[in-house]
This record gives structure tokens, sequence and C-alpha cells, in this order.
């Protein structure tokens, strides 16, 4: 394992060298050099988050298996939990890293009844009643932008794929059609021509009910992600703390080959800078999947948007607020994994949603996002660039060298857990 990651790291290397002599881009000081917290957040507890479940999804067997009628228990396959440490910063706040939880992206797995009765747009999950007051901002305005700029990821089986169908969330973040999403979403792009071409076809949503509109390739998938989560890939209920869970796609071109792609995509800009605080309001968006069957998922699939508290901070390091809980609401089922936390005031997106805390009630279903200041941090840790000068780069240049310096080694790790090889 540590030759594979030395060889993932030498090819990051590659990759940046070719990235910046071809296009010039360097890392910005702005983007790298992160303020330390305000003083108000030295008197907020930040905790370390336990594993809880990964918010890709799939649809299960059975109604019974696809409702949320009872809690989850641990299993053998649960990540470990991190070791418990704890620091006190100023003698004022606990520090302490997070428990697995589960991790929420959805696969598709059984087709239901045909004659059985669909979601329609009366019946569509949406905004919650409860809404923010601002003097100068209107939140449904926020609303319908971030609803514009969110994408349904799905990828469909042919029959010969590894896996079954899945289908996850993602937020546009740049006007070229950069989607950013969790590595437990995107990595099903690394096998998505495994045995053959399209095996399994991955696809960008959009829309209400969700409507297949354009095709991806993989830009970037957290090497660190990958290869300590590849064993779960064939859970079916995994579990994760969150960490090193991002990637980027970019959208390449239309389903339909015959179209143009637009000239620019609605988007939401990511902030890295700022960190969110206990008690502040926050929209999050997504298209969960946690009560429907493959069929209606496939078909009449609706997003859903509410406003949240953010109830919890978390870090994987000391003092860095890495992770944050919010509130349960509609958004809390399996599918929303890669869907947006988007500061109310600001218009940015500050968080990606990554697992979810099991409860009876989806209104208990506590929600955990992972920070747009992690995944910068750690991009930066692993490629040496930043968002910022990611979403700079030339960006088909940077998928090719990724996938032809990079990927092979990543797609190798998954391949193992089928007892397969390239």
């Amino acid at each position: 394992m540590i030759e594979i990651f030395s060889k993932i790291i030498s090819g990051i290397a590659s990759l940046i060298v070719s990235t910046l002599i071809v296009v010039g881009v360097v890392p910005t000081p702005e983007v790298l050099v992160k303020d330390m917290p305000h003083e108000e957040t030295k008197e907020t507890e930040i905790t370390h988050p336990e594993d809880s479940p990964l918010e890709t999804e799939t649809a299960l067997e059975n109604e019974s298996e696809n409702s949320l009628g009872a809690k989850h228990s641990e299993t053998e396959n649960a990540l470990p939990p991190p070791p418990k440490e704890e620091e006190v910063i100023d003698d004022k706040s606990i520090v302490e890293k997070p428990t697995p939880a589960e991790i929420i992206p959805e696969k598709v797995i059984e087709e239901k009844n045909e004659n059985e009765e669909v979601l329609t747009e009366s019946e569509t999950p949406v905004l919650s009643d409860t809404l923010p007051t601002f003097e100068t901002l209107d939140p449904q305005d926020v609303n319908t932008k971030v609803r514009g700029a969110l994408v349904n990821i799905f990828c469909r089986s042919s029959g010969e794929s590894l896996t079954n169908s899945i289908v996850g969330s993602g937020i546009l973040i740049d006007s070229r059609g950069v989607i950013l999403t969790n590595a437990h979403v995107a990595q099903f792009f690394l096998l998505k021509d495994t045995p053959s071409v399209n095996a399994l076809d991955c696809m960008v949503r959009m829309g209400d009910p969700a409507t297949p509109l354009y095709r991806a390739e993989l830009l970037y998938i957290s090497p660190s992600w990958v290869t300590e989560n590849a064993s779960l890939i064939t859970s079916d209920r995994p579990t994760g703390t969150g960490q090193f869970d991002f990637a980027f796609l970019y959208i390449t071109g239309r389903t339909d080959p015959s179209l143009p792609l637009p000239d620019a995509f609605p988007f939401i800009k990511p902030n890295t800078h700022r960190e969110l605080s206990i008690g502040e309001q926050v929209l999050v968006a997504g298209y969960p999947a946690g009560f429907l069957g493959s069929i209606e998922i496939e078909k009449s699939l609706y997003s859903a948007s509410s406003f949240v508290t953010v109830e919890e901070l978390y870090t994987y390091a000391t003092t860095s607020i890495d992770l944050v809980a919010l509130s349960g609401s509609v958004v809390s089922q399996r599918g929303s994994s890669g869907g947006a936390v988007v500061s109310i005031a600001r218009q940015e997106v500050e968080g990606v949603v990554t697992t979810v805390v099991s409860a009876e009630q989806t209104k208990d279903r506590t929600l955990r996002a992972i920070t747009l200041s992690h995944i910068d941090d750690t991009l930066f840790k692993e490629s040496s660039l930043s968002i910022n000068s990611l979403l700079g780069s030339n960006l088909p240049q940077t998928a090719e060298a990724f996938e032809e310096q990079i990927a092979s080694e990543l797609r190798s790790l998954l391949l193992e857990q089928f007892s397969l090889t390239e």
C-alpha cells in the first residue's frame, strides 16, 4: 500500500508540473494562507467526528429496507473510529475527532414494480417553510440560484458493470462546468469502462425531475480517500468520517451529441476562507432518494433544499473546522451525497454533504458536511494546487494528465476489491 501511495504522490507531482507549465497557473497566497479561527470560534466547542454513514445512495431491495424505520447498528465492515485525541485550546475549547457515520450515496439495486405510484411534482420535497430574514436578501432568491447549479450524478449499470447503479448529488462551482462532489460518488467514474466501455453509464442530470443532460469526466479525486477507503466500494452500508471525501468532475459534452454545450453554466462560487459557526443558518440542497425505488430514481427524482442550522463543529487536526453537523431536514436521506451547503448571506458554497447520522425520522437524521477549507487544504497537500488554481487550469489537459498519471493506480486499488486487475 505504501508503494502504491508513493506512486500516486509521484504522479500528482508530475501532474502539477505539467499543468502549471502548460497553463502557467500558480497557487495564490490568499487561497493557501488561512486565517486562524476568529476569537468567537475559540469559545466554541469543536469535536472530532465519529464515522457516520456515507451519503452516496443505493435504492434498497424492498420497501422495508428502503424506509428509515430503525437506527443502524455498527457492522463488522464499519471503519474503526480515529484515535480519541483531545486537546484543550486556550483552556476554552475541546477539540475532538469525529467517529464513523453512514455514507449516503445511493446504490440502485433492484427495479420496483412499474405500476407503483411515483413521486409527482406536487409531492416533491421543497424548501423549508421557515425562512431566515435579512434586510437586503430574499432567501428564496438564494434557493433558486442554488437549485439552478445543483446536479444529480447518475451512473446506470448496463448489467455488465462491477457495481449496481448509483446516484448522488453535486454542485457546479465554475462557469466552465466544474462539479464538486464526494469521492465516494466520483469513484465510480474510475470503473465506468470496466469490463467494457460505458458498462456503467454515468451522466449529469439537472432540473426537476432530474433530466439527463451532460457527460462528465473525472478532473480530480482525492488519492488519500481512495487509498484509505477502497474496500468500501463493495459495502452496502459503508461508514466513514468524511475526511478527504471530495472530488471534481467537469462536463465534457451533451448526452445528445448533436446539441452544443452552453457558453456558461450556472454556478455557485466556492468559499475556502470563511469558517462556519454554531447556530448559523445555511441552505443545504441535494437530490435525496432514500425512499425511492430504481424506476422512480431514474424517471421521477426531484431536488430538495432546506434552511438548516449548524449544530456542531468537528476537526480532523487541532483547531481547523473541517466538518460540520447540520440539523435534520428532508435532505437528510441517501442520495444527497455531494449536495451543497451554501452561506445564505454570501451565496457561496461552504460545505459538501458527506455522511448522515441515522435516526428513526428524517428530521432527526443529522447531516455532516466537510468544509471547503478542509477540501482546499487537502487538495494543496496532495497536489500543491488550491481549488482556485485547479479551476484556473486547462481543464481538458488537467483531466488527461490525472487519468494518465494517477487514475490507473487508484483504479487498480478499486479493482482489487473485486479480485480483478487492469
